[in-house]
Order: structure tokens, then C-alpha cells, then sequence
């Protein structure tokens, strides 16, 4: 019998003769019906943690529900459920770190020149500034929720701590996420109120034609979105990188991929914040440049994640080599 039924259905058989029903269960637990109601049928496993708050509850022992053997199987499980929480957070969370550059670039392109300007707080103008302030403070803002997201797909996919489960992925992925839509809605409402105040005082708009930069943008962006969607694509028939070694298997493909995208967002967002500290209009240049320097990182990123992956894996071969010749002399 599978290991996950097998608890599921210790926990549903001690339930029934405490005469609880699913719901007492799960108040007792501080978790939802769903949830025990998903370990009975065998379609999940409760984590260390909630295993031995069941075998308070059922007054047993935790090696009732598993044995020591099968321990680093449920470990393994939940570390799974967490790892797929933190990489989805992680892809949504850079995507939504853009947002607040996406802004800046595009006031900038659009705004007049003295736009941000520095008030008091009666919105008196103090100094007017100089609109490549605003790529700085939109990628300030980038740097703040790009940063969240590593450290928060770092602390919950290498942490092996049972109490940290996979609620409170979501609920830093909640918080992160909230801390972006902030700063974006903060960042325009600066922009919206420095506008006003320039068109007051007669500041215009540079006339000239903004539809490289604003093509431009699009371009990095939707690269940006694809860069990070593959950080973290297993072997797919829909994105990824395809070349002879991602063939290999799925491990191969989810590191190339991985390399590959983290490489084209890097330079995807370097190449936005290029547009936006650009002066005047743009030539044919930029656009080039905004459609081939993601394509061209994300190709050589491919081809030196191949040799980066060989190594890896040269590398864990010796180990277990090692370690057996040390088990064997034991």
C-alpha cells in the first residue's frame, strides 16, 4: 500500500473511533477540513509537525502513522510541495518586480524632463529634478521585490524545517506581492502629482516621435516574462530551450532552461532600464538592440549552462564514488 494512504487512512480510522468529524479534527489542528480530508484520501501527507499533533490528539506515537524508514519520504514530499509553492511565487514575484520599472521607464519617456520634482509638504516645489530619477527610483523599487524573491524561494526550498509549510510560502508570497502593487501605486501617484505641478508651471513634453522606445519596452518586457517563466520550466512542448543536450532528460532541460532564463531576464532588464535613461528619440539601434541582446544571452547562456551542468554532475559522481570506497573501508 502506498505510504500516503496508508497514513490517511490510520488518521480517518482513529478519527472515527474518537467519534470527531473532519471539521473538529481540523479546528483541533488549526488547518481546513480540505486539508484532512486530502491526507485521508491519500492525495497529500501531513508533515512532521502536524504528525506528531495527531499523535497528541489520538493518543499514540508518531511510529504509529509511519515508520523511521519512511521518514525521509514524507520529509521529501513536503519539501516537494514547498519547492513548487517557492517556484511559483518566485516566477510570479519577478514578474510583478517589473511593474514599478515598467512605470518609471514609461513616465520618463512621456513626461516632461523636470518630472520628478521635489515638494514640501504643503506640494510646494523645493527643486525640480531631473526625469532619470525616476528609472532610479523605479529600480530601486525592482531591486527590493527581485531580491524578496530569491531570498524567499532560497529560505523555503533549501530549509528543511518541518514547520515551515507550505501556508507560509503563500502567505510571504501574499506579503511580497502586496509590497509590489504598493510601490507601483505609490510610484505613479509620485509621477501623476509631478506632472501636475510642472504642466502648472509650463513645462511641456519633448515633441518628438516615442514609438521606438515604446516598442522597445514591450519587446524587453515580454522577454523579461519569458526569461522568468523559464527559470523554473521542467521539460515542456510549449517554452524552453531546446538544444541536443536538454534532450538527455529532465533534469538536462530544467537546467538549461533555468540558466537560459535567468540569463534573459537579467539582460532583459538591463535593457530597460537602458530605454528609459535614453535621451531624446531613439534610432533603429535600440530596437535591434531590444530584440536580439536577450535572444543572443539567452543562446550563449544555454551552451555555458552545458559545461556548468557536467561539472555538477562530475562532481556528485566523485562524491558518491568517495563516499562508497569510505562505506567499503568501514
Amino acid at each position: 500500500m502506498d505510504i500516503m494512504q496508508e497514513i490517511g487512512e490510520k488518521i480517518s480510522t482513529l478519527r472515527k473511533q474518537k467519534g470527531m468529524t473532519q471539521r473538529d479534527l481540523a479546528d483541533i489542528l488549526h488547518v481546513s477540513d480540505k486539508n484532512v480530508s486530502k491526507w485521508e484520501c491519500g492525495r497529500s501527507v501531513p508533515d512532521i509537525f502536524y504528525l506528531k499533533q495527531l499523535a497528541d490528539v489520538f493518543g499514540v506515537t508518531v511510529d504509529y502513522f509511519i515508520d523511521q524508514s519512511d521518514v525521509k519520504e514524507v520529509i521529501d514530499e513536503n519539501r516537494q510541495k514547498r519547492t513548487r509553492a517557492a517556484k511559483i511565487s518566485f516566477i510570479v514575484l519577478l514578474i510583478f518586480a517589473l511593474a514599478p520599472l515598467l512605470v518609471t521607464v514609461i513616465a520618463r519617456i512621456f513626461l516632461p524632463e523636470t518630472v520628478p520634482c521635489h515638494f514640501d509638504a504643503d506640494w510646494t516645489v523645493t527643486r525640480w529634478g531631473s526625469s532619470k530619477e525616476l528609472v532610479i527610483m523605479g529600480g530601486s523599487f525592482f531591486c527590493i521585490i527581485a531580491t524578496a524573491a530569491v531570498a524567499l524561494c532560497y529560505a523555503f526550498v533549501k530549509i528543511d524545517n518541518a514547520e515551515i509549510r507550505q501556508w507560509t510560502v503563500w502567505l510571504a508570497f501574499g506579503v511580497f506581492a502586496a509590497m509590489a502593487v504598493a510601490m507601483t501605486a505609490i510610484g505613479a501617484d509620485i509621477v501623476k502629482r509631478c506632472y501636475d505641478l510642472a504642466l502648472a508651471e509650463g513645462y511641456t513634453v519633448a515633441d518628438y516621435s516615442k514609438f521606438n522606445q515604446l516598442f522597445s519596452v514591450i519587446i524587453v518586457v515580454l522577454f523579461a516574462v519569458c526569461g522568468a517563466l523559464c527559470i523554473f520550466v521542467p521539460q515542456n512542448a510549449v517554452i524552453g530551450v531546446r538544444i541536443p543536450y536538454s534532450y538527455k532528460g529532465k533534469e538536462e532541460w530544467a537546467f538549461v532552461n533555468g540558466v537560459t532564463g535567468a540569463a534573459m531576464y537579467v539582460v532583459s532588464v538591463a535593457m530597460l532600464v537602458t530605454i528609459g535613461s535614453v535621451d531624446g528619440p531613439a534610432g533603429f539601434g535600440l530596437v535591434g538592440a531590444a530584440l536580439f541582446a536577450p535572444v543572443a544571452a539567452a543562446l550563449v547562456a544555454s551552451f555555458v549552462s552545458v559545461s556548468v551542468h557536467k561539472k555538477i554532475k562530475g562532481a556528485k559522481t566523485s562524491n558518491k564514488i568517495d563516499k562508497r570506497g569510505e562505506n567499503a573501508e568501514k
